[in-house]
């Protein structure tokens, strides 16, 4: 491990000692407790189903369907894609006849308002960012010491890279990785899975495993063994995503931290990187 590398994990490990020592004082890690979830399997299943649709069987359906229009369209389609994506998950959620999927969006016990919610998600990035850095730090030195591997860019970095010669393609790349992505993730992972979890697991183990499943959702053999630090990294982070949706029983915390995230991470590689 270089010095850089070293002072980097000792400066951030310091800032999330103090940082996370000031949310304590404050009453941040003070969790209210919300009635029992009723999010049932059936809900799992369909959010999941319309997510892995747009996913892989959408994108192949556009690729038989229009060929060779795929690859003069292919920005405007993904575009496309992705609003009719969110919009039949809020369709659905706005349809739900039994009102689950709209108390597991904001639990009607929660007091406070959406714009609050969103806001204490985006000030908490300030006691998640630094554990999420450092332990892709440590991994990532792990890797080099044992493997003599040099972890390559995350298949979201390469994307925005890619993304940048033209104005069109950083347009639906900047809207997927802060609006987009962050959106969806949360009522999946959040929204849907962890609540259904809660049916059958305390609290802080239906976090855990939700925070598991998101985290091997974003495991892709491009990445290789970088995968080996970019997991344990994204488990880091949903823990915290979990922890401020129930700390706030609204699914608005989690978007406001996971998009303040995205938004600190494509900063980094458009302007630092």
């Amino acid at each position: 491990m270089s010095q850089d590398d070293l002072q980097t994990i000792v400066l951030l490990t310091l800032i999330g000692f103090v940082t996370n020592r000031i949310a304590y004082l404050l009453g941040y890690f003070n969790r209210p407790s919300y009635a029992q979830s009723q999010v049932r399997f059936v809900n799992l299943l369909t959010v999941f189903s319309i997510y892995l649709g747009f996913l892989f069987v959408v994108p192949t359906i556009l690729a038989i369907v229009f060929n060779n229009l795929m690859v003069t369209y292919q920005i405007f389609l993904q575009f496309v894609s992705m609003i009719a994506m969110v919009s039949l998950l809020f369709l659905y959620i706005k349809t739900d006849r039994f009102k689950v999927m709209t108390g597991a969006l904001k639990n009607p016990e929660s007091t406070s308002s959406v714009w609050k919610d969103f806001g204490i998600g985006i000030v908490s990035l300030a006691i998640a960012y630094p554990w999420v850095t450092v332990m892709n730090q440590i991994c990532n030195f792990f890797l080099k010491v044992i493997f003599d591997y040099e972890t390559p860019d995350q298949v979201a970095v390469q994307y925005l890279r890619d993304s940048l010669d033209t104005k069109e393609k950083m347009f639906t790349a900047l809207l997927t990785i802060i609006i987009v992505a962050p959106i969806v993730e949360e009522i999946l992972f959040r929204g849907t899975l962890q609540q259904w979890l809660k049916r059958y697991l305390p609290v802080k183990f239906a976090i855990a495993l939700s925070a598991l499943v998101f985290s091997l959702f974003h495991y892709s053999p491009m990445q290789g063994l970088g995968n080996f630090a970019l997991i344990p990294s994204l488990f880091v982070l949903a823990c915290f995503l979990g922890y401020n949706y129930e700390r706030q029983g609204s699914i608005y915390a989690s978007m406001g931290l996971h998009i303040s995230f995205n938004i600190l991470g494509t900063l980094q590689i458009l302007f630092f990187s």
